[in-house]
């Protein structure tokens, strides 16, 4: 029980100590504000997960201790009450019952005289010698109990008066009243049986206060460690009940604090807010992902300057494209000009080649006569031969001209 206790209340005797010495000036208040610091940063640097199990082994350790507190209390509260019947109930028992044997015998006694017949007399001798039997065997049951020096000095006490109330007193008044000598028998009662039976009396009556005394201070005391162990384990109750409630608002605040910061800016980034100042105060799963979040928001600028830049180039290629278009539209206006009095030109050739169309024409009509009149001379006719040929192939070269010159149309037509 001594353990238990020292166990329970070692560290509330640890904390009182601290509280007195700092009090006191004993220990630093550098020290202590070293120790807290130390304390959050050992939290800050836990997972959510280990927190979870700190604070799940924490409260099992604490219900265990006060699982092993009843257990240990209610033992030892067996082991008084054990204790008490064993060393207090019995041996008050057994007193009580030397006790009434006395009486019962002194009653005896004086039915013997007071009724002298020989039943009455054979009737109570017996009982007397019974009654004193049954105290022999009781006394030996409670001697054979544990004894302490006051409770021997006690029995001492009672054993030297039983034994001169036995031997003096009870022994020889059995011996007369069944020797028929009652007026001896009463002188004895008067003389020795009532001399020595009530030192007799008086010794056991204090044996028997001794014992109920002895009872009581064991039952006060039984009574003072269940009180003691109820309010040790209610203080333990109430400790691991206040703890579990400290830690579950402290995780609560651990995770929920963080994790609405994370969200904060998860929506500025969503809504376009780079400029963040993410702060990442643990490193626990909320702070790897304040982590995350601000090495994405440093991406995203980055992302977001190369897109400035790159516009800004784009728009310089941009306003180049522009100037070549707009040379590229003046030169093909120039090209069109160019092309209509090409165009125009074109026209006029094929007036002119539709002219010497006509004219070729006309000459093959000469050619026709000039045949019909060369088959009238010989000479006019070779030089009318000679005439055609070159007039065919002339002809044949203003057909070729008319076919450029009509390419060159459809092409013109097209532009």
């Amino acid at each position: 029980m001594g353990g238990v206790l020292m166990t329970v209340c070692m560290p509330i005797r640890v904390f009182q100590i601290a509280q007195v010495n700092v009090g006191q000036g004993i220990v630093p208040h550098d020290r202590i504000e070293f120790f807290k610091s130390w304390s959050v940063d050992m939290l800050r640097n836990l997972t959510i997960k280990q927190r979870l199990i700190m604070r799940q082994s924490i409260i099992a350790i604490l219900l265990l201790v006060v699982g092993i507190a009843g257990i240990v209390g209610m033992r030892n509260i067996n082991a008084r009450l054990e204790a008490m019947y064993d060393h207090d109930t019995v041996p008050t028992a057994q007193i009580a019952q030397i006790d009434r044997l006395l009486l019962h015998n002194r009653l005896a006694i004086a039915n013997a005289m007071a009724n002298p017949t020989a039943a009455e007399i054979q009737k109570n001798t017996a009982e007397i010698e019974a009654n004193l039997a049954e105290i022999d065997k009781t006394w030996g049951e409670y001697m054979a109990g544990p004894m302490d020096v006051d409770r021997k000095m006690l029995v001492e006490e009672f054993a030297e008066y039983r034994k001169r109330l036995v031997q003096e007193g009870l022994r020889p008044a059995i011996e007369l009243l069944r020797a028929g000598k009652i007026d001896a028998a009463r002188k004895h009662d008067l003389d020795v049986i009532r001399s020595a039976f009530l030192p007799a009396r008086e010794s056991i009556e204090a044996l028997m206060k001794f014992q109920i005394d002895a009872a009581k201070k064991r039952g006060a005391d039984a009574a003072y460690e269940a009180a003691l162990m109820r309010n040790i384990v209610i203080a333990m109750i109430l400790f691991a009940l206040t703890f579990a409630v400290v830690m579950a608002m402290r995780l609560i605040k651990a995770i929920t604090g963080p994790l609405n910061h994370a969200v904060t800016v998860a929506n500025r980034i969503a809504n376009g807010e780079l400029g963040n100042d993410i702060e990442v105060k643990s490193h626990d799963e909320i702070g790897k992902l304040l982590g995350a979040l601000r090495i994405m928001n440093e991406k995203l600028v980055k992302i977001a300057m190369d897109v400035r830049t790159n516009s800004d180039s784009v728009g310089s290629a941009a306003k180049q494209i522009a100037g070549g278009n707009a040379d590229l539209s003046q030169r093909t206006q120039e090209q069109a000009s160019a092309l209509e009095q090409t165009a125009s030109s074109m026209e006029e050739m094929t007036s002119t080649v539709k002219q010497n169309a006509d004219n070729a024409r006309q000459a093959n009509q000469l050619a026709a006569s000039a045949r019909e009149q060369a088959e009238k001379g010989g000479t006019v006719v070779s030089r009318a031969v000679s005439a055609m040929s070159e007039i065919s192939d002339s002809s044949k070269k203003i057909a070729d001209i008319i076919g450029v010159i009509n390419e060159i149309a459809f092409q013109t037509n097209l532009l």
